[in-house]
């Protein structure tokens, strides 16, 4: 397990526990207009690196396979 996607936290988190990502979206709205939206889109990549690229309030972040994590 590289990732564990999970929501909604109305904060958001991200933990790295390990070796595993935990990425927990923010609420998808948190009051009115479009400003206060949050999502992300994931792309995975063969190199075992994860890209979550967010918009309006959801955070980005690159994710790769820790050196130490065990298969």
């Amino acid at each position: 397990v590289l990732a564990v996607f999970q929501g909604h936290n109305h904060e958001g988190h991200y933990s790295h526990i390990e070796g595993i990502h935990y990425y927990t979206l923010k609420a998808m709205v948190e009051g009115t207009g479009e400003e206060n939206n949050s999502y992300a889109i994931v792309d995975v990549y063969d190199e075992q690196t994860i890209a979550v690229t967010g918009y309006r309030r959801a955070a980005s972040r690159k994710m790769e396979k820790s050196t130490t994590q065990q298969m």
